[in-house]
């Protein structure tokens, strides 16, 4: 399976949003950084084409996208711009694929985190009451 980390903006990119660039076997691997650690404009193209889709892609946001340094109306329209973009491409309408959209905080008192699963491999209208956390997302994931 390639997995693929596509930064959006290196600009106003920050690692700390981006855990795979921890780990040693993959940070000591010049090659594999080359072949994996890809910019985000790279995205459109690679959608294009199922034999250039990522089997999965860990999109990074920069701090002003991601909601972290900006207002909540900028993240929310990167997300409005880009995620259709991805929804509506050959990869996403010729096979059955998932995006997930995740927070990582919550700004509510309750720290209620919201997580969004889009695309033909999502359940239609499905809300769970079920507590979950960030392991079980990486969990999901990982069973996929």
């Amino acid at each position: 399976m390639e997995f693929i980390t596509i930064i959006l903006n290196a600009e106003k990119y920050t690692t700390k949003h981006n855990t795979f660039i921890y780990y040693s076997n993959i940070v000591n691997n010049k090659s594999y950084c080359q072949d994996h650690v890809v910019l985000y404009s790279q995205l459109a193209n690679n959608l294009k084409h199922l034999s250039t889709t990522p089997n999965d892609a860990f999109i990074t946001p920069n701090l002003c996208n991601d909601m972290h340094n900006c207002l909540i109306s900028v993240g929310d329209a990167w997300l409005k711009s880009n995620v259709p973009i991805i929804l509506n491409s050959k990869a996403f309408t010729e096979q059955k694929l998932l995006i997930i959209i995740t927070w990582d905080e919550g700004y509510v008192g309750d720290n209620h985190i919201a997580t969004i699963f889009a695309g033909s491999a999502a359940k239609l209208h499905y809300k769970s009451r079920s507590s979950y956390n960030h392991y079980s997302l990486l969990h999901t994931i990982d069973y996929l």
